[in-house]
């Protein structure tokens, strides 16, 4: 019963850690995206002036 417990627990922090690991890819995506559509926009708006 308490290899099974701990075991759960090992699994339980594993899911937590990749699970933090994505939402930290995922921000890092969605800031890297941002400055690229930022970056295209200053590109275009400084062509149409």
């Amino acid at each position: 019963m308490w290899t099974r417990n701990t075991d759960n627990c090992f699994i339980f922090d594993q899911s937590i850690t990749a699970i933090r690991l994505i939402h930290l890819i995922k921000h890092e995506l969605n800031t890297s995206i941002q400055t690229i559509h930022f970056h295209w926009f200053e590109v275009l708006y400084n062509e149409k002036t």
